[in-house]
């Protein structure tokens, strides 16, 4: 079988259509279903909360998908639903305990620090102040 490689902007394009949702979703899964596993998993979770957390946020996106429109960011909103599924399994800790590995974790991915915030609903200055508090440890 033939792998097609179709970029977000046509799964974006799909997901807005009621004819070509489903599909544009099983694209969408196939795309980032792996690599929202990876990245929840090395927040030191289990299998099998990382595999709860996955479907969270592939649900959550399935349920909300109504809400997208032609100038979102796909990945964005994919990881801005993991990061806030993983926030919500650790809200029993400090956010000093899981916030500077998130954000190492989606720095590669190359969200600006606005962008971070964002997506936890928490200030710009924080998302900073973890991400260099992170960097003086790594360094030492």
């Amino acid at each position: 079988m033939e792998t097609i490689i179709i970029n977000n902007q046509i799964i974006l394009e799909g997901l807005l259509k009621a004819e070509t949702r489903q599909q544009a979703f099983s694209q969408l899964l196939a795309r980032y279903q792996q690599r929202i596993y990876f990245f929840i998993r090395h927040q030191g979770l289990d299998h099998e909360d990382t595999d709860e957390l996955v479907q969270d946020v592939f649900v959550r996106f399935y349920r909300h998908m109504g809400g997208l429109n032609d100038t979102d960011d796909l990945e964005q909103v994919v990881y801005g639903l993991a990061a806030e599924s993983i926030q919500q399994h650790f809200k029993a800790q400090p956010k000093s305990a899981w916030l500077p590995r998130l954000i190492l974790l989606l720095k590669p991915q190359s969200f600006s620090f606005r962008e971070f915030a964002g997506m936890l609903n928490i200030a710009v200055n924080e998302v900073k102040a973890a991400y260099q508090s992170n960097l003086s440890q790594s360094q030492k």
